[in-house]
């Protein structure tokens, strides 16, 4: 497994993020490079001297959203041109990834999002942005892939927020 997790900008700011210590919950709307370094040329470097298992590899990646991530798409292609087994991409799915969908067809990701409520009031509240709508549509854009399967919700109760029966019920 290569866990990817080199940013911490997203275009949300959950309040139960585990990432708010470093990114100090600033929302970020445009894609851009990490603060700390750029994956893509020590990928490339990691695959030229082969210390990568091409079709074994689990690539995960998470950090802050893929989508605020200027190499995230890149990042895939290069590992899809290596050969990489499968992928594990955690997002908030605000914005919708055709990588992503590409990958679901090919039987190759997971994904996961954590939706955490079912109204947009509540959305607003935990994920600190108005966008629940974007992140249904989006949801339902992956669903419709060939393998829906690899698509996962997540429910993450948070205390006075989702924390009731008639929120979980909704």
């Amino acid at each position: 497994t290569l866990n990817i997790s080199h940013w911490t900008q997203c275009n949300c700011g959950c309040i139960y993020c585990a990432r708010m210590r470093d990114s100090k919950g600033k929302i970020t709307y445009t894609a851009g490079k990490s603060e700390y370094y750029d994956m893509l040329p020590l990928l490339k470097d990691l695959y030229a001297q082969e210390l990568l298992d091409r079709e074994n590899l689990m690539v995960a990646i998470q950090g802050g959203d893929i989508s605020v991530l200027s190499e995230f798409e890149d990042i895939v292609n290069e590992c899809l041109k290596n050969g990489v087994g499968s992928f594990y991409i955690l997002s908030n799915n605000i914005k919708y990834q055709p990588v992503i969908q590409h990958l679901l067809d090919l039987n190759k990701a997971t994904f996961t999002t954590s939706l955490d409520c079912a109204d947009r009031d509540v959305f607003r509240k935990l994920k600190r942005v108005d966008n629940f709508e974007d992140s249904v549509n989006n949801l339902k854009k992956y669903a419709q892939s060939k393998n829906p399967q690899n698509v996962i919700v997540k429910y993450i109760i948070v205390e006075n927020y989702n924390d009731n029966v008639k929120e979980v019920k909704n």
